[in-house]
């Protein structure tokens, strides 16, 4: 099933640089990147309510997820130890596996998928097989697509799945030799050597939204550097699509300099271990002592070099060698100098390469049978002196740091550069299976290695040339997600977040007694095993507490859970700051008319047992019709939440949303922000007097104001997920978007639907699926209006909350007090003042619909009526005929001074039968002539219901006496009219 790799030789590709500089590849905007993955409890509850996941618990009662909240996949699930049988060996665990993955293909969203066995790892020393699928696609490789097993003990513990469900491949997939590919690909990558090329899926993101595109992901390096690229390219057009350098850079805000720890030091005289000895004619390396024996040597001197046993020092602006003479005591003292014979310029290579063995040896030192890793045993190189400065990074096994400047100290000469540069390949090194590097996870990771070696949350204080402040300081209050960016720039940032948790556990593991030096050690032990599954910042708790456990069961807690969720809870990570915590409340869609509305929440705990959780607070905010907002009160019982509220009438919209805390102090609102964004529903059965998904046309519907590209542009088509916009319409292809691909700046227009005739319906309700990202009122006004009357509009309180939708939500509002006119025109508008550092999205409109309530007046309602009198005098009524095909009769009632108040009330002037819905009637009224005023209202049957309601210029209009006057509508009785009340008499007598 699996694609083969390609290899190609690197001489299909050209090796001259005159097209692309080396290093010039750069990452399109156009390609997915992975994103914040934000949990919103009550989002989360509302995908736990899904059918396939809900079965699966069902199935395995204790277990829960975290969603993707932009595809409604179950990325993460944890639950109870599972048995899954026979894990003695690596062959019984992997059809263990293979059983499971195909029992519940839907609850992982495998349709449409294959798997193949990525790999099978075993950890001894914690009992934990680590099982990682790669997913397929029409036989290509899925790029980023994972279902990974954790399994310890023998009981499943964790699923982590990443499959990209819904997207579709953008062209079929065909297979294209080497010569093909060096054809396509070689004119981007002239100075790259190839390495490898192999086919992928690459989630790329269009003008049509989301789409999975063929294409080879290849491996290059930049000439003869050490320099190495990943890039994907077009399967089909040899475009490159994304590329990313290898390299892993420490950077850092210039801010401060300290000299306590390093350079203000001084010089220190320490062992050099593993340093290459020669006389000429034998080379030996110094042991940990930095003890040798060696032939003596014919003129006594001895060459020392720091090409050494586990670290080759390169120096860019001096020696790594020097010839030196032993003292009396038999003593070789290397020291940098600026002359022959000794070292020259060798500050920074003694030092890189003597703090490169402290941390190397230490963590060696930890393979104690909790841990293992094995690039403590790898062999590294070391360049110094670069030409650059306030830098350093890690790439393909070498450290490497930059010169001194008038900004920053070189960075080889301080100890915390050194050891989280030599962090970034012990994290790669730990990866098992097909976990992945996170950058910004990364950073963070290098950052607690240093700080376990340093015992300091302040790291590289000398780092800089001025200030008072640390290159970054792992004491801090740092939160996910309020702290975290998406993008390369922000990694080091991002990386503080988890760093400040690492810190802060170990801060808890001492003041609950424990020794510095087995705090550091229980830090140490659970960051390397939790690097093993390839964490991010966001799912960072989870990986560290299943690195803790040790039993199998995350749920009934691990030795060390208390203190890592209330270090992670203050960075905004695990069950403190609802991470792992589901609020279920399924919404109310439609209530049918008197009908109890209860309204639960349940707050869903997978640590219950350990971790107690109760519901403290609970109320349900609600209002009819835009009317005012009320609240009740919720009775609370431990983890449920209830309140029944009062009947509602057919065609009511209600609105509400449940304001909830629960004992750690974490408030939840359903829906996020539900003050803002409310859920709505209607009452009874509705009537569709018009409906628009878009997909065939646009609805007739247009755009008044500026149409400004880039701003706001109101434009029918697919959206493709910007800035946290859908990644898909609500249903179908099309909507209706202020921007489909970007952002929004400022600028004022105008959407708006053609003019409807209502006449038939009263109690009118827009109904449409809403996706809404604006910055507050006070800053942008989004605004929907019925016939230039503002019906709703975007919040505006003085705390400056955006409103900011993460999915697609129905929006119903009432517009009973706007459609008396008969005619309605509904219109969407955005008026943005100007730009902020958030980016905001505007308006997505999709699934358009006027509704009424499916009332006998609707149903059976009379529409368009006039009357006036014909040439004989007598009155002539015109109108149209209800909608509704099961009308039979149509009365027409007369009443004289006053309305009639139903079919009932008056005399019935005549009855029509035998006509077709909408059918435009005409009726004259026999016992009209010369009569005074006559009200008249229209009504209709369908032998169940009659209609009952009066509404002037809809089913009621009035007949004036006089000569030839007519009127649609009540006028007050005038004096002409008086003067016309005997003659109105005699033409009575004479009837």
């Amino acid at each position: 099933m699996r694609s083969p790799s390609v290899l190609l030789a690197a001489a299909l590709l050209s090796t001259t640089a005159h097209a692309v500089a080396p290093g010039e590849l750069v990452p399109p905007s156009t390609v997915a990147t992975p994103f914040a993955h934000v949990q919103h409890p009550e989002i989360q509850g509302a995908m736990a309510s899904q059918p396939k996941w809900l079965d699966f618990r069902q199935a395995h009662p204790g277990w829960s997820a975290t969603f993707d909240e932009r595809t409604g996949q179950a990325r993460r699930m944890i639950g109870p130890g599972l048995h899954l049988g026979d894990t003695s060996t690596e062959a019984a665990t992997t059809q263990a596996a293979w059983n499971f993955v195909e029992t519940w293909p839907e609850a992982l969203d495998l349709l449409g998928a294959d798997l193949e066995l990525a790999s099978v790892h075993l950890e001894e020393a914690t009992n934990t097989w680590y099982v990682d699928f790669d997913v397929y696609r029409e036989g290509i490789l899925l790029e980023g697509g994972r279902v990974h097993l954790r399994i310890k003990n023998g009981n499943l513990v964790m699923v982590n799945a990443q499959t990209y469900p819904g997207m579709t491949i953008a062209t079929p997939p065909k297979t294209l030799g080497p010569s093909a590919m060096s054809a396509l690909a070689a004119p981007a990558f002239k100075g790259h050597q190839l390495l490898q090329a192999d086919t992928r899926l690459l989630p790329v993101r269009t003008d049509a939204g989301w789409e999975l595109r063929p294409a080879w992901q290849m491996d290059t390096q930049v000439g003869d550097s050490l320099e190495t690229w990943s890039s994907w390219v077009d399967a089909y057009t040899g475009e490159i699509l994304a590329s990313g350098s290898h390299v892993l850079h420490f950077e850092g805000t210039v801010m401060a300099k300290h000299d306590q720890r390093l350079l203000g030091d001084g010089l220190a005289t320490s062992p050099l271990r593993g340093a290459r000895i020669s006389n000429g004619n034998t080379t030996v390396f110094t042991d940990d002592l930095g003890n040798f024996s060696i032939p003596d040597s014919a003129n006594g001197t001895y060459t020392v070099s720091l090409d050494g046993e586990a670290f080759q020092t390169i120096n860019r602006t001096g020696d790594i060698e020097g010839v030196y003479t032993p003292d009396g005591e038999g003593v070789i003292t290397v020291t940098p100098s600026d002359g022959a014979p000794k070292m020259v310029g060798a500050h920074a290579a003694l030092t890189a390469y003597h703090h490169a063995y402290i941390v190397r040896d230490w963590w060696a030192a930890r393979a104690d049978g909790t841990a293992d890793n094995p690039f403590p045993g790898v062999d590294v190189q070391i360049t110094v002196n670069i030409e650059d400065e306030c830098n350093a990074f890690y790439v393909n096994r070498t450290i490497n740091f930059f010169q001194s400047s008038s900004s920053c100290a070189n960075t080889g000469r301080l100890a915390d550069v050194v050891y989280h540069e030599w962090g970034h390949g012990f994290h790669q090194h730990a990866l098992v299976g097909t976990a992945r590097y996170d950058g910004s996870l990364g950073e963070g990771a290098a950052d607690v290695v240093s700080m376990l070696i340093t015992n300091d949350h302040s790291l590289a204080p000398d780092f800089n040339n001025f200030g008072n402040a640390p290159l970054r300081d792992l004491e801090n209050d740092h939160e996910y997600p309020a702290d975290y960016a998406e993008g390369e720039d922000f990694i080091h940032a991002n990386g503080t977040i988890f760093g400040g948790a690492m810190w802060d556990f170990k801060v808890l593991l001492e003041e609950g007694g424990m020794s510095t030096a087995d705090a550091i050690d229980t830090v140490a032990t659970i960051l390397e095993n939790g690097l093993k599954g390839g964490p991010t910042i966001e799912n960072s708790w989870f990986e560290m507490v299943a690195a803790d456990d040790d039993n199998g069961d995350l749920t009934d807690g691990t030795p060390h859970f208390e203190e890592l969720t209330e270090a992670f809870g203050k960075h905004g990570l695990g069950p403190d700051a609802g991470q792992g915590l589901t609020m279920i409340h399924a919404p109310v869609t439609t209530l049918e008319p008197g009908e109890v509305f209860t309204v639960s929440a349940e707050l869903d705990n997978p640590f219950a047992a350990v971790y107690p959780i109760a519901i403290d607070y609970g109320r349900v905010h609600y209002r009819v019709n835009s009317g005012y907002w009320d609240d009740v009160a919720m009775t609370i019982d431990g983890d449920l939440a209830e309140v029944d509220l009062p009947a509602f009438a057919h065609g009511d919209v209600v609105e509400y949303y449940i304001e909830m805390s629960n004992t750690q102090g974490t408030r939840f609102n359903a829906p996020l922000n539900g003050d803002i964004r409310p859920y709505t529903f209607t009452v009874g059965e509705m009537l569709e007097i018009v409906c628009e998904d878009f997909e065939s046309t646009s609805g007739n519907f247009s755009v008044e104001g500026l149409v400004n590209p880039g701003n706001i542009d109101w434009s029918r088509g697919t959206p493709i997920g910007a800035f946290g916009g859908p990644i898909s319409a609500f249903s179908g292809s099309n909507i209706w978007a202020t921007n489909l691909t970007d952002s929004y700046r400022f600028g004022q227009a105008l959407l708006h639907t053609p003019e409807y005739d209502l006449r038939h319906f009263q109690d009118i309700v827009l109904s449409y699926e809403r996706f809404l990202s604006v910055d507050n009122r006070n800053v942008d006004e989004a605004t929907i209006y019925a016939n230039s009357k503002a019906v709703w509009r975007n919040y505006g309180g003085g705390d400056g909350r955006a409103h900011e939708d993460t999915e697609w939500s129905k929006h119903n509002i009432s517009l009973r007090a706007y459609d008396d006119r008969g005619f309605m025109k509904i219109s969407w508008e955005l008026n943005a003042q100007g730009r902020r550092s958030t980016n905001y999205t505007g308006w997505h409109i999709d699934d358009f619909c006027l509704l009424a309530p499916a009332t006998p007046n609707n149903r059976l309602g009379i529409s368009g009526i006039a009357v006036d009198r014909n040439g004989d005098k007598r009155g002539r009524l015109s109108f149209t005929a209800p909608i509704d095909e099961n009308a039979t009769t149509i009365r027409v009632v007369r009443k004289k001074g006053a309305w009639p108040e139903g079919p009932e009330d008056g005399d019935v002037a005549g009855e029509l039968t035998g006509f077709s819905p909408n059918e435009n009637m005409t009726f004259i009224d026999e016992r009209s002539k010369g009569k005074g005023n006559l009200y008249y209202a229209v009504y209709a049957t369908d032998g169940v219901d009659w209609s009952t309601a009066t509404r002037v210029d809809h089913n009621a209009a009035v007949l004036d006496p006089g000569v030839g006057c007519s009127s649609t509508g009540a006028s007050p009785i005038s004096w002409m009219w008086l003067g016309l009340i005997p003659l109105g008499w005699a033409r009575r007598r004479n009837d």
